[in-house]
């Protein structure tokens, strides 16, 4: 009888543990995708530690930064021509720009 009442609890709880194993294995599908930024023409956004833009009619993608470092948190200037990022290229966390295009 304890044998039947354990098995109804333990069998349950392993189920339980493996749905949270492969659960959070597919969200990690999308971890190198992040920051979005939108401008009136763009969408900048980091991937893979780089900063990436997209024009928004043609869908071209160009990558703006190829470097070890880690790129991040871009956001587009005032005017839609700059975007600024985040690096730790130089040791230390600095703030860099490039022109959209």
């Amino acid at each position: 009888m304890k044998t039947r009442i354990k098995n109804r609890i333990l069998f349950p709880l392993i189920a339980l543990c493996l749905l949270l194993t492969v659960t959070s294995a597919f969200s990690q599908g999308t971890r190198l995708l992040r920051q979005p930024a939108l401008s009136s023409t763009h969408i900048a956004f980091a991937y893979g530690g780089d900063i990436w833009v997209s024009d928004l009619e043609n869908q071209k993608v160009l990558r703006l930064t190829s470097t070890p470092a880690v790129e991040s948190n871009p956001q587009f200037s005032p005017d839609g021509k700059w975007i600024a990022f985040n690096s730790n290229r130089s040791g230390n966390q600095s703030v860099y720009i490039v022109p959209v295009e």
